[in-house]
């Protein structure tokens, strides 16, 4: 059995969406963590052609899925870049012929989005090709989501009966080892301002907080319309996400997206309740302590892990931040520093994609499927303690005998790892 992964270029040779910022990062790092599996690429081309001839579309396809076989797993990022409808279908329709399974790993939703609307701000948000995105959805064999809300809503709306692995917040691939930050009144917002139009009120409503603001500076919703008019903020620049995170400079990581100050009002902040924003992986891979809505999604998470604060509206987050003690500060950067590696390294998202393996396949002891993931070089005993660190109930799932862990350990030359990982599995009782 093989593990592929469709990775979609472009004539500019980019990522698609790469130069939009978040949304080709994203991609990217998909990319790189499936690759770290030891997953293998389809390569395709993004492009346009709705009524392209059936005998072109046929051989392409061969092409592209020519070296799939009956029993292999195709793991697809969605959205799937910009080829027509037609090709879609041709696409999974090839794919279940050649006996293939196909997941479909959601950065994002614009069928959700676009079911919150507030019509006096103009924020009606209508998804392209809402029902090819519907079928779309349905022809997967499986779904990795990353939220529970999320999945909830699909299996709800578009009524998906087939598996659905929830993956919580995404990876950030980055080199940088953060250094340890300290408590101060400097908060960090990074992104759209498009989804941001509070920050102007925000910073005339919290005069006691300084804000260190990276976005575009230009449009209606660029940050020279206000910046000028407050003294507590500072414009930093527009930088390419990967080196962005090398430069977050503050104590706190806001995420919060609204059309207004200081209630989460209008389609993208409320559809964070769904879905997870790019700049919470970001924050949390340069351990900066968030501060967020206490209806997001992944509210949740932040107050279970202790990597951050919720709040109900925007007029709190000044008597919060200085009500926060030293304490309380240095222990979300202790909880940050095991997150902040988690997230860096994509350790969420490679157990999801070997979940949605197994859910496909019927598998259900992890001695089969670690033996035929691609000659990978990450072994039994590196994914136990790994897994361990992070999420000890992700072992307890799996069967296990001394022989398999003996059998698919990393490096027999390497007997700490394994004695290591045999420890682990006698403390939770499995061998």
């Amino acid at each position: 059995m093989t593990i592929w992964y469709m990775k979609v270029g472009t004539a500019s040779r980019n990522v698609p969406f790469r130069l939009n910022g978040a949304a080709g990062k994203a991609r990217q790092d998909a990319y790189d963590f499936l690759s770290e599996i030891g997953a293998k690429e389809l390569n395709e081309f993004a492009y346009r052609w709705d009524d392209e001839p059936d005998n072109v579309l046929n051989g392409r396809m061969d092409g592209l899925l020519g070296g799939v076989k009956v029993g292999d797993v195709i793991i697809q990022l969605f959205p799937n870049g910009t080829n027509s409808p037609k090709h879609v279908e041709y696409f999974f329709r090839k794919a279940h012929i050649f006996g293939a399974k196909v997941v479909g790993y959601i950065h994002d939703l614009e069928l959700f989005r676009g079911n919150f609307e507030d019509s006096e701000n103009g924020e009606v948000n209508v998804p392209f090709h809402y029902h090819t995105a519907i079928k779309g959805l349905q022809n997967y064999d499986a779904l990795i989501a990353p939220t529970e809300a999320m999945a909830s809503r699909i299996r709800r709306d578009i009524n998906f009966q087939k598996p659905i692995i929830v993956s919580g917040p995404h990876g950030f691939k980055t080199p940088m080892i953060p250094e340890t930050r300290k408590k101060s009144n400097v908060v960090v917002f990074a992104g759209s301002f498009e989804k941001a139009r509070y920050i102007d009120e925000l910073l005339e409503g919290a005069p006691e907080i300084s804000f260190n603001i990276y976005g575009a500076s230009s449009g209606e919703y660029g940050v020279s319309v206000f910046l000028a008019e407050h003294k507590n903020s500072e414009y930093k620049g527009k930088f390419d996400p990967d080196a962005l995170i090398t430069m977050l400079d503050g104590s706190f990581g806001l995420v919060w997206d609204s059309l207004s100050y200081p209630h989460v009002r209008g389609g993208k902040g409320l559809y964070e309740q769904l879905n997870t924003p790019h700049k919470f992986s970001m924050y949390l891979a340069a351990e900066l302590p968030i501060i967020t809505w206490s209806k997001m999604s992944l509210a949740q998470y932040v107050v279970e892990n202790n990597i951050g604060w919720v709040i109900d509206d925007l007029s709190q987050l000044q008597e919060l931040i200085n009500g926060i003690s030293i304490e309380d500060y240095q222990s979300k950067i202790e909880s940050l520093k095991k997150i902040g590696s988690l997230i860096r390294s994509g350790m969420q998202f490679k157990q999801s994609v070997f979940e949605s393996v197994l859910s496909v396949r019927e598998v259900s002891s992890y001695k089969e499927e670690i033996k035929n993931i691609n000659g990978s070089e990450v072994g039994l005993d590196q994914w136990l303690v790994d897994m361990y660190q992070f999420n000890p109930d992700g072992i307890r799932r799996y069967n296990f005998t001394e022989e398999v862990l003996e059998n698919y350990r990393s490096n027999r030359l390497n007997d700490s790892l394994y004695q290591n990982a045999r420890e682990i599995l006698q403390k939770l009782n499995k061998i």
